[in-house]
């Protein structure tokens, strides 16, 4: 591995060095040793130094934070053999690239950060220009020739900063927006980047402490029998209370998760939390149902995604048969042989598998022709247009129409006032959910839902 695991862990260590030792190891390292970068925590000493060094000479340096696109991706369909190869030639194109004319870490996982000597922001924009060209050169990395996109947020000593704390937030930031803008972007801070950019990047900080925390809740929204109201099953929805920000909606949260990579952790979480509530409903005897849980395709990379499913099951001495997997039709277009191998050890458990957001992706029918799926939900964007939108009426109908003769399950997302109700009714729509019947509620409030056995259709402005 090229990045050495020990010498740089602690600040501690490196205080204890002579200030001749610390220039040894700093040179060291400047000569290219492909043996050792060193880790954030040294790049965070380096910083202090030159914050300190260049306010007693009242001029200026920039830091760059670079972020290397789609790692996890290689590293799951590659191997991490392959990624760790690319990662060498990655430090090698950097360091070669800026030779003595920086200082480079490896920030964290994906990332590396590099302090820049004193020079002008032509000099800066020059430098980030050039390093973005030099990854439009594919690696090649035994049989794979693998292009790799980079992003890049640099700030600026005086003028974003003052301390090293702060000039990488402040770079973080940036590199936040680099991202927003489309892969090989880079961009330089500046004060006018927002509020957003900093919740952003705040959300991306503290999101690894959420489970730690308990700032992570379960929200269940009922699955109901369109034609009786009984309660058929529920889907198991995450949500985020931050101490600062609030309740913050997945759509915000769950894109960083799955950048991150903590997506992960936090599925195993979600699951665990779905189990202990089962538990609890099934010790009160309550109706069983099926509870939905969905997994993105960042967790369907994991090799064993079927193993730790049903491992949590057993740590509460679960039957699995009580959850459904919901699953993206992304994930069945990119991954088709992992795909059908998982749902048939999925269906060897009693575990049965949903296909979410069906209609919003391109080939959904050659999909259902060829996967042992079981139940189909139709995306809401079909459920809200249909009445009023005679194309959607059609293709709303007609999927219904091929689903049921498939002999598949089906359900309606999204359903939110009676009209649309009297509508799916009338296909034989079996399945439904949506804000007429209840929105997601916690925990504790579904339970007086699931111990009533019904969900009656109320108007919205009743609830």
């Amino acid at each position: 591995m090229i990045f050495h695991k020990g010498i740089f862990d602690s600040l501690s260590f490196i205080d204890k060095l002579s200030h001749e030792e610390k220039q040894e190891l700093n040179e060291a390292i400047k000569r290219g040793f492909e043996a050792l970068l060193p880790n954030q925590n040294y790049f965070t000493l380096k910083l202090m130094e030159l914050c300190e060094r260049y306010g007693e000479e009242d001029s200026s340096f920039a830091i760059m934070l670079i972020d290397i696109n789609d790692l996890k991706y290689i590293n799951d369909t590659l191997g991490f053999e392959t990624g760790n190869q690319l990662m060498i030639e990655i430090s090698r194109r950097i360091n070669d690239f800026f030779g003595k004319e920086a200082f480079i870490c490896r920030y964290s996982w994906d990332q590396f950060g590099v302090a820049l000597k004193s020079g002008s922001m032509k000099e800066w924009e020059g430098q980030a220009e050039g390093l973005i060209n030099l990854f439009k050169n594919d690696f090649r990395i035994g049989k794979y020739n693998l292009i790799v996109g980079i992003n890049v947020g640099m700030s600026i000593y005086t003028q974003d900063a003052d301390n090293a704390e702060s000039l990488l937030k402040c770079s973080n930031i940036a590199l936040l927006r680099s991202k927003r803008e489309g892969k090989n972007r880079y961009v330089f801070y500046s004060s006018n980047i927002g509020v957003i950019d900093y919740k952003h990047f705040a959300l991306r900080n503290d999101l690894h402490k959420s489970v730690e925390n308990i700032e992570l809740r379960v929200y269940y929204q009922p699955l109901v029998n369109l034609s009786n109201n009984d309660i058929l099953g529920a889907e198991a929805l995450i949500r985020w209370q931050h101490p600062n920000w609030g309740m913050i909606p997945p759509a915000e949260f769950i894109p960083i998760a799955e950048e991150t990579g903590f997506i992960i952790n936090m599925g195993k979480w979600l699951l665990r939390e779905v189990c202990r509530d089962y538990s609890h409903w099934m010790a009160r005897r309550l109706k069983p149902i099926k509870v939905a849980v969905n997994y993105s395709p960042v967790q369907f990379f994991e090799e064993n995604f079927v193993d730790n499913i049903l491992e949590i099951t057993e740590e509460f001495g679960l039957n699995p048969r009580f959850l459904i997997v919901e699953l993206t039709e992304n994930v069945l277009l990119k991954y088709p042989e992992k795909t059908i191998a998982d749902i048939n050890k999925l269906h060897e458990s009693g575990i049965q598998v949903a296909l979410d957001d069906f209609g919003t992706g391109y080939s959904s029918l050659s999909y259902l022709g060829s996967l042992n799926i079981d139940i189909v939900k139709i995306d809401r964007s079909f459920i809200k247009n249909a009445i009023s939108h005679p194309t959607s009426e059609i293709i709303t109908r007609n999927v219904i129409r091929l689903v049921r003769e498939l002999k598949l399950k089906i359900c309606a997302e999204g359903i939110e006032n009676y009209e649309q109700l009297v509508y799916l009714r009338s296909l034989n729509c079996y399945t439904g959910q949506g804000y007429l019947f209840s929105k997601p509620v916690p925990s504790e409030k579904f339970d007086m839902i699931l111990e009533e056995g019904k969900c009656t259709p109320a108007e919205l402005s009743n609830r």
